[in-house]
């Protein structure tokens, strides 16, 4: 068997690791900015518009345990059961 198809395929795949991780590691260009120094755009703007509680405490008591919300307690009665 041949060992050069092995060594050249070993070859690129070192090249290529060596590449991901330079293309991965280094610095960007352009400096961060910082979110509060941003424009607010228009995503900012509908959520200040919509505020932060739409609903304002209306929700209403869905609690399956408490009296009063078994929707089938007045349904009708199987007459075979006992």
């Amino acid at each position: 068997m041949k060992k050069t198809p092995k060594i050249i395929i070993i070859v690129l795949i070192v090249v290529v690791i060596i590449i991901a991780f330079w293309l991965t590691s280094r610095k960007s260009s352009e400096p961060a900015t910082n979110i509060e120094t941003q424009q607010a755009g228009l995503g900012a703007q509908v959520f200040d518009e919509v505020g932060k509680d739409p609903v304002k405490g209306k929700i209403p008591d869905l609690n399956p345990l408490s009296a009063g919300v078994n929707p089938y307690s007045n349904a009708y009665k199987n007459p075979f059961s006992q």
